[in-house]
């Protein structure tokens, strides 16, 4: 059952769930998500399961059918279109890349529901690739609808994230944005708070099943980490051949 007293999220390209994880941990609650890929669809089931989710293509979607019930009552879209078009690996072909519009679904929903908010997310190459268009496309078509768009890079671990990711990130508000993408937090995880307190493990050890812990947790991101956990699961390391070994 949908709670009353809490804002309500849509997550679309929801993947397993990392931005509905985010809004859950703030207080919103996540009604519906969308992730095509029905390996992944059902990952993110299995992590919100209180959450409808649809894993048909966004783009054969019935919106009367499907979008209605949500119509002037959610409070926030979220979600980050396909970005191997825009990827610094990928073949970055631009215009000719269908997976580059996929915003435009993103786009659609936005314009059926009309949420309060919106927080799109994508690669930083979507800022300049083909000379800003799809940036500028995006604030365009957003700034039709009514929405004021504010964009930026986010890094990651100014954000106590033991990982170096760069983020573009769009934050629209229906009416007037004041808000402002946050800035360097201060706070700082490496990799060893991160992980410090895993079993060591030789090359080939390691279970794919729980394991427990063998010692308390070392740091306050650890502590966080272990919430609701009841052992360590896949902490397997890879069986190194001898010449790799050195």
């Amino acid at each position: 059952m949908i709670a009353k007293n809490k804002p309500k999220v849509i997550d679309l390209f929801a993947g397993v769930g990392g931005l509905s994880l985010g809004f859950k941990q703030n207080g919103f609650e996540v009604v519906f998500a969308n992730e095509y890929n029905k390996t992944i669809a059902k990952a993110y089931k299995m992590n919100n399961p209180e959450t409808i989710v649809d894993d048909s293509d966004i783009r054969d979607i019935d919106f009367d059918k499907v979008f209605a019930p949500y119509e002037n009552k959610v409070d926030v879209v979220v979600g980050g279109p396909p970005c191997q078009g825009f990827s610094q690996k990928g073949k970055r072909i631009g215009l000719k890349d269908e997976r580059n519009f996929m915003f435009q679904q993103f786009v659609k929903v936005v314009k059926y529901v009309k949420p309060s908010y919106f927080v799109l997310e994508n690669v930083p190459n979507i800022l300049t690739a083909e000379n800003g268009y799809f940036k500028n496309q995006i604030i365009e078509l957003f700034g039709e609808l009514g929405y004021d768009v504010k964009a930026k890079v986010l890094k990651a671990e100014q954000h106590g994230v033991p990982q170096t990711r760069r983020r573009a990130v769009f934050l629209g508000k229906l009416g007037k944005n004041n808000m402002e993408i946050p800035d360097d937090t201060g706070e700082r995880n490496t990799v060893m708070d991160a992980i410090s307190d895993l079993p060591e493990l030789h090359s080939g050890e390691g279970i794919d099943s729980a394991i427990r812990y063998d010692c308390a947790p070392k740091t306050n991101f650890q502590t966080e980490m272990r919430n609701g956990s009841s052992g360590i699961c896949n902490h397997v390391a890879t069986n190194h051949s001898k010449v790799a070994l050195g």
